[in-house]
């Protein structure tokens, strides 16, 4: 058997399968590096998938470049999951396969270079980002990478903008690189500034990022920032930064991971030697505030989601803060926390003469309130020697307090345990202007039991002191002593303003004991008050009361057995028992002096401490509650009776009565007498006179019923008598008004002798001045539609009217009421010398708003025109119609004869600073009532000029009896005319008024205009003049006129003035007409 070296038939066979195995392999890897469509799919959809892991999208251009070639790449887009885009117009890399494939642990990228990078503000995500993954970095890292034309703009967490052109950057992990900025902004935020030209060097070495020597202005320069993007692998973003800001320096240290939702920081920041000016600068300007910050120091370790839990720590050293008002010289702070305890080593603050100290430790609870929750100590020691400029460390509400103070104390708390001790006193102290002497405040704590061993407001003779205890246990017991003597109210109204004490005047001595808890309280007090001015009812006057109040109180009642109220010799005495549904007043005594006026018993059910509210009076009577009354009195003065009420009431006089009620607020049943005497009261303004009168009435649930008796200068003898439907039920439990508008009801009036002056201004008939009423009235129906029957009958009546006529006299005739009408009936009288007949009637739906509906007819009577001197006559014939004190009057005044015997005048230019001459004089329309409407036609009828000489008029007035005006035109035409110098240079001038018309128009009528033409014959040595001018003025005294003075009537030029001081300027030229009166 012979031996042989060849290999055996397995080894051949596996030997020819490794042999096609390493064809096949280089046939793919050449098919790889030929076929770069391949090689670009694959690469793409491997960093697709790569960033998508991340919540990053990628979008990319045309791909160039193969296996042994670097790829290149256009418009590359990339979306981070914080909404920030970033673009690269080229992106060049050379990538190392021979690492890739064999999957070495680095250096897959040799070189990356960006190109055209632009970085931008995307759509904000609507959902939280996803949670970081890990991510190993590392292989990806280019060994050397470049970035060209870097331009970023994108919003800062403070809202400003940050905006960084022509960027570009080079790091090696061969040698050091470059960074640099044409230009960097920041607009918007907190802090604006602009570097230009930023440069710097940078570093790139395992993954890390190196920054250094950046300088961006105002003193900031950069030493080393740097960020570690291989942590990534750990789920976590590392940077350092180590700058200098002027003479200072800053530090920070800053790691950030992803958890869940979360993110877990671990930080930590240094600055030393800051200038608080430029650290803390406003928008747009330099900060008001300065100040060194000497050291600060801030550490958080923990989750954001619960930044209560993580490990805090904070330090702070600043001397010489000022911020406006807001001022110290130094303050140290030291604190830590860690899972909610809280550590306050040191607090030292120190501003002018204030000093103040803390120390403490503690667990912070979820409810302060809970004393069960508490627990740590605290240590306090506080010397203020200016409070006021200590207030201006704290809130704004605290800015008004002025004067020294100290406050000293400790607290330990456990749980449901507090032990300790708090003292504060001040002297003097100023609280909202007011300046007290003193004031002191000493608790001692004592497990759940608080005690106030004193508090004391001294303000000279003035003291407030109380002194007692309080539980913080459930049931929260207490008791207490206070001791209050104030000589003027008023010194103190701003010391704690509340609302509806703001008119308190006058002085209180009191003092009050009580103890108990929030369901079970009682005690005793004891007040004296002397002028004290206290509001009594909401919108109500104040009253100058002295009084005593002493008593006792109790969850079921509060009970005065001494209650005495003195308002100048008015005095109320009585016994008062309040409870929670219930007000009643035992021995009720009002008198003056020491006579008592009005007497008796009284019981309410009312809840006395609401009745003032927003509800009003209605909802706090119980209308199943027991009601007594039983009052009677003798020289009662009703205006001060009614005071105590809080408010003014126009109702003056004195009454005896007697009144007792009884049953329940929805059943009572009442009666009583009154009588009064120097009665008086005022409607609308309008001053009833003083009366004398008797009533009497009986009353229940559903009706009133009274008889009355009033007798005074304006009527004798007047008598009232009626009954009224009510439902006092329905207005206790629903609020409705107590008289029924829908039942009947039946009041009437005998009137024996009545002044109808006096009747008319009370119910707003204006204008009658005298007259004599009687007769009878009565009013059935409802009060929601009352039926007026009777009649009333006037003599000897007088009408005033305006200055242009007479008034109208001897006014006789009846006043006849039917349904809501009262219809005048033969009435007629004398208007001066001529007769005048009234017709119509006055509406009474509203008696105290009655409307107007008269006819006024009349012969020639007096008419006197605004301007004097022209006597005339006319007839009237006129409506008045409306409410009184708003009517319309209209209708005509036609003139029916007289004289005309003033001429018309017409101004020169008045001299500078001398009024101009009036035109007409202003119209008055005394005593008619301001507010009526006019619209009257003037008319001429008999009124005639002389021979071949006219008068024509269409005249209206117009506007109100406050403010008339006219409207229209007067003409005149042939009149005979004289034309004087009131010089006497001049000789008189006799012509004839050709035309002349006086104009008022729709447009203006308060500015008429005046047109003339005058007509003069040929004189010796004068030719014939015609005279033409016009004039514009104001009824109220103004003229203008259109055209110069009318010249000379000489036809030769006037002869030179001779020298000197000149002449005197005519003041006016006067149109005058002959003396022979015009019928």
């Amino acid at each position: 058997m012979s031996s042989s070296t060849s290999p055996s038939r397995p080894v051949r066979r596996w030997l020819l399968r490794g042999l096609v195995l390493l064809v096949v392999i280089g046939l793919g890897i050449a098919a790889l590096a030929t076929r770069t469509r391949v090689l670009h799919r694959l690469a793409r959809d491997h960093f697709t998938r790569e960033l998508a892991r991340h919540g990053y999208t990628l979008q990319t251009g045309p791909m160039r470049g193969g296996l042994f070639d670097p790829l290149e790449l256009s418009d590359v887009r990339v979306d981070s999951p914080v909404g920030l885009r970033l673009r690269v117009e080229r992106l060049h890399a050379r990538l190392a396969w021979d690492r890739i494939l064999t999957r070495k642990g680095g250096g897959w990228v040799r070189e990356l270079v960006l190109d055209g990078v632009r970085l931008r503000e995307g759509e904000r995500p609507s959902d939280e980002p996803p949670a970081w993954t890990a991510w190993d970095p590392r292989p990806w890292l280019p060994q050397r990478w470049f970035v060209h034309d870097l331009d970023a703009r994108v919003r800062l967490p403070d809202g400003s903008l940050l905006s960084a052109t022509g960027g570009s950057a080079l790091a090696s992990e061969r040698g050091p690189g470059r960074l640099f900025f044409s230009r960097i902004r920041v607009d918007g935020g907190a802090k604006s500034f602009r570097v230009e030209g930023l440069s710097g060097t940078t570093a790139w070495r395992d993954g890390t990022l190196h920054l250094a020597g950046l300088k961006f202005g105002s003193g900031f320069e950069l030493d080393e920032f740097s960020i570690d993007l291989a942590a990534m692998r750990r789920k976590r973003l590392e940077m350092v930064l180590n700058a200098r800001w002027q003479q200072g320096a800053v530090r920070a240290d800053l790691a950030i991971s992803g958890r869940g939702s979360s993110w877990f920081l671990d930080a930590a920041a240094s600055a030393w030697n800051l200038d608080i000016a430029r650290a803390i600068p406003k928008k747009g300007a330099r900060s008001n505030a300065s100040g060194w910050l000497r050291e600060g120091k801030l550490s958080f370790r923990g989750s954001t989601a619960t930044p209560a839990r993580g490990d805090w720590g904070i330090r702070v050293v600043a001397d010489g803060f000022a911020l406006g008002a807001r001022r110290f010289d130094t303050l140290a702070l030291g604190a830590t926390a860690n899972e909610g305890a809280v550590q306050l080593y040191e607090f030292n603050l120190r501003q002018g003469p204030n000093e103040l100290s803390m120390r403490g430790e503690g667990q912070i609870p979820s409810d302060f309130t809970k004393t069960e929750l508490l627990r740590g100590s605290a240590w306090v020691d506080a010397r203020f020697e200016d409070v006021a400029l200590f207030a201006t460390l704290l809130p704004r509400r605290f800015h008004h307090l002025v004067g020294r103070g100290t406050l000293r104390g400790q607290i330990a708390a456990a749980p449901g345990s507090l032990r300790g001790g708090l003292i504060a006193t001040a002297a003097p102290l100023g609280i909202r202007g007011v300046t007290l002497d003193r004031a002191e405040l000493a608790l001692d704590l004592n497990g759940q039991d608080i005690e106030v061993r004193k508090a004391l407001l001294q303000r000279g003779a003035d003291t407030a002191e109380l002194s007692g205890g309080f539980s913080l246990a459930e049931s929260r017991r207490y008791r207490g002593e206070l001791k209050l003597s104030v000589r003027e109210a008023s010194d103190y109204e701003k010391l704690h303003p509340v609302e509806g004490f703001a008119g308190l005047r006058g002085s209180i001595q009191g003092n009050w004991a009580g103890d108990g808890t929030r369901e079970r309280h009682s005690g005793a007090f004891h007040v004296s008050t002397t002028e004290l001015r206290f509001p009594l009812a909401r919108g109500g006057t104040t009253l100058p009361l002295a009084g005593e109040f002493e008593g006792t109180y109790s969850p079921e009642s509060l009970y005065f057995r001494r209650f005495e109220l003195r308002q100048g010799k008015t005095n109320l005495q009585s016994a008062v028992t309040v409870t929670p549904r219930s007000f009643g007043m035992q021995g009720f005594s009002l008198g003056r002096g020491a006579v008592p006026l009005l007497e008796g018993n009284l019981w309410l059910p009312l809840d006395i401490r609401s009745v003032w509210g927003e509800e009003g009076f209605r909802r706090f009577l119980d209308p199943t509650g027991r009601v007594y009354a039983d009052l009677h009195g003798k020289g009662v003065d009703i205006a001060e009776l009614l005071r105590l009420t809080g408010r003014e009431h126009p109702v003056r006089g004195t009454c005896s009565l007697a009144i007792t009620a009884s049953g329940t607020p929805s059943d009572l049943t009442a009666k009583g007498r009154v009588d009064a005497t120097g009665l008086s009261w005022q409607i609308d303004g309008r001053e009833f006179p003083a009366s004398t009168m008797n009533l009497t009435f009986d009353a229940d649930e559903a009706l009133l019923s009274f008889a009355g008796n009033l007798t005074n200068s304006a009527a004798r003898n007047l008598q009232l008598t009626g009954t009224l439907p009510t439902r006092l039920r329905a207005a206790i439990e629903e609020g409705l008004p107590i008289i029924r508008s829908d039942a009947p009801l039946d009041l009437r009036l005998e009137i024996a002798d009545a002044n109808a002056a006096h009747w008319a201004a009370l119910t707003g008939i204006p204008l009658i001045e005298s007259g004599r009423v009687r007769g009878s009235l009565r009013v059935s129906g409802s009060s929601g539609t009352p039926v007026w029957s009777g009649a009333l009958a006037l003599q000897g009546g007088k009408i005033g009217a305006p200055v242009l006529t007479d008034p109208l006299t001897r006014l006789s005739g009846n006043l006849v009421f039917r349904d809501t009408t009262a219809e005048l009936q033969n009435c007629s009288g004398s208007l001066g010398t001529a007769a005048a007949r009234l017709s119509g009637s006055i509406g009474l739906d509203n008696p105290l708003r009655p409307s107007l509906s008269i006819h006024l007819e009349s012969g020639s009577a007096r008419f006197t025109p605004p301007t004097p001197g022209m006597p005339l006559t006319a007839r009237y014939d006129v409506w008045i119609a409306g409410p009184a004190e708003t009517a319309r009057l209209a209708g005509r005044i036609v003139t029916t004869g007289g004289e005309l015997r003033h001429g018309i005048r017409v101004a020169a230019p008045p001299p500078p600073g001398e009024p101009a001459e009036a035109l007409l004089p202003a119209i008055s329309l005394d005593p008619l009532p301001p507010g009526w409407e006019l619209d009257v036609s003037l008319e001429n009828e008999g009124v005639q000029g002389p021979a071949e000489a006219s008068i024509h008029s269409a005249l209206l007035l117009r506007g109100t009896v406050a403010s008339p005006y006219l409207l229209g035109h007067l003409d005149l035409g042939g009149w005979p005319v004289v034309l004087e110098d009131p010089t006497g240079a001049t000789p008189a001038a006799r012509g004839t008024i050709e035309t002349a018309r006086l104009a008022f128009a729709e447009s203006n009528p308060w500015t008429p205009t005046l047109g003339a033409t005058l007509r003069f014959p040929e004189t010796d040595g004068a030719p014939a003049t015609t005279l033409r001018f016009e004039a514009t003025g104001s009824t109220l005294g103004e003229l203008t006129p259109a055209t110069p003075t009318p010249p000379p009537l000489a036809s030769e030029p006037p002869p030179p003035e001779p020298a000197g001081p000149p002449a005197p300027r005519p003041a006016l030229w006067k149109l005058s007409q002959p003396t022979k009166p015009i019928r």
